[in-house]
């Protein structure tokens, strides 16, 4: 398992959705759905390849495919997979995170290519990218700004100890280095 979130379905009964990750090229990732009144009977949806992360939007989880370079939905309120959409990496430079927008329809997707890619929520399509100075993992919206901590320096696999910070209601951004104690 590498992750798991708790949401309500549309009968207002709490399910706890697990995204299993499997084994990088062995396409044997998973999300399971497992309703909290009849934990006997779960739903499990095959992903593919290396799930990494994910977020329950509505009724919509978006699952992070680090190994097909995908991001992949599924509608738990009609219990199906929705085609994938291509983040548009290759190799070891993957996606990792996802955040969503909903007052702007957007999505934030952090890829180890070294940028975090700006995507419509509505159709899938790519229409920019941020530069975070970095490999960016961990991501979140905070008083209109996208946090974007950057797990290795750009190009390499050193740590890196820095978050890089967007405003995102102007057309400028600024990138703000804080270490960590760790």
């Amino acid at each position: 398992p590498q992750m798991i979130r708790s949401y309500y379905n549309l009968q207002s009964q709490l399910e706890f959705a697990i995204l299993c990750e499997g084994t990088f090229g062995g396409k044997n990732s998973s999300l399971q759905i497992v309703n909290i009144s009849d934990t006997t009977k779960a739903m499990i949806y095959g992903l593919g390849d290396t799930g990494n992360y994910f977020l329950i939007q509505d009724q919509l989880a978006l699952t992070v495919m680090n190994g097909s370079h995908e991001i992949i939905p599924v509608n738990l309120a009609t219990k199906t997979t929705l085609p994938a959409i291509s983040v548009g990496t290759s190799g070891y430079d993957g996606p990792r995170e996802i955040i969503v927008d909903s007052l702007k329809s957007l999505v934030y997707v952090s890829t180890y290519a070294s940028d975090v890619r700006i995507g419509s929520f509505l159709d899938g399509s790519v229409i920019g990218t941020l530069n975070p100075n970095g490999k960016p993992e961990g991501m979140a919206l905070i008083n209109n700004s996208l946090w974007v901590c950057n797990a290795f320096k750009s190009g390499d696999y050193a740590p890196d100890t820095t978050i890089a910070i967007f405003t995102l209601d102007e057309s400028t951004s600024r990138s703000e280095e804080h270490t960590s104690e760790l």
